[in-house]
């Protein structure tokens, strides 16, 4: 039989007695003691959560960040612009747009402007734009080509805006967008009139005297002062033309060809 420790009184001690009066208040409020213990888990589960949902939008933005990045690498449209300024047989003058990218080009815009050089101020002086001249196109795929004849008028006006004619420089501006992100790209190819009287890219031999390198300077100072591209300097001339009045282009216009405009 088991004893019971009692003091000298036979009563409980003082010890014993705290130990029963705390077990019974337990007992009396333990549904007390559980809300309070509900509660505590409950607020560990709901830092765990907004921790746990935080870190998953951290990861979700890095993840858009990083896909976002990556539909911009390299994914654009790239335009070729081939141009024959003489009739060759059959085949008018024209120029031709090839888009060589591996996206659609979107809103393309063609305008042909002219730009006076002063021999004795060594500067471009005045430019010059037609919107009569102006080509719009909707859409250009992947490796399509869409050709269209010089308007009316527009070689000719150009060379005879100053003399003489060889002061005279043709600009042909291409902007585009891509679908992507619809981010504008805004190039352009310059020619002269050598001294023939023929329209040749900035890049021909026939144009490599003193006079024109004279005027080339003058010209690179005018794009940088107004910011703009070339697809020359962008895309280094390669294919851009193959000779100095492409004759001979790749899915150039032939006489059986559709034309545009």
């Amino acid at each position: 039989m088991k004893r019971k420790n009692f003091n000298h009184t036979g009563q409980p001690t003082e010890k014993q007695h705290k130990i029963k009066i705390f077990l019974s208040r337990l007992i009396k409020n333990w549904k007390q003691w559980v809300t309070v213990l509900v509660s505590v888990i409950a607020l560990g589960v709901s830092i765990t959560g907004i921790y746990i949902a935080n870190k998953a939008n951290e990861i979700a933005l890095k993840n858009h960040d990083i896909t976002q990045k990556l539909s911009k690498l390299d994914f654009r449209p790239i335009i070729r612009l081939y141009t024959l300024f003489r009739p060759a047989g059959k085949i008018p003058p024209h120029f031709a747009l090839i888009n060589i990218g591996p996206e659609d080009a979107l809103q393309i815009k063609v305008r042909m402007l002219t730009h006076r050089y002063s021999p004795k101020r060594e500067k471009m002086y005045a430019s010059i734009a037609n919107t009569l001249y102006d080509v719009v196109i909707p859409k250009l795929s992947p490796q399509e080509t869409k050709a269209f004849k010089f308007k009316g008028g527009s070689l000719d006006s150009n060379a005879r805006l100053a003399t003489p004619p060889e002061n005279n420089i043709m600009e042909i501006r291409v902007t585009y967008r891509r679908p992507q992100d619809l981010q504008e790209f805004d190039e352009s190819a310059f020619y002269f009139i050598n001294p023939e009287g023929l329209w040749v890219p900035e890049r021909s031999s026939s144009i490599e005297s003193e006079n024109y390198q004279k005027m080339k300077k003058a010209l690179l100072n005018w794009k940088s002062s107004k910011n703009i591209i070339s697809i020359y300097d962008e895309w280094k001339g390669d294919d851009l033309h193959v000779n100095d009045q492409c004759i001979t282009c790749p899915s150039s216009a032939t006489s059986e060809h559709k034309w545009f405009i």
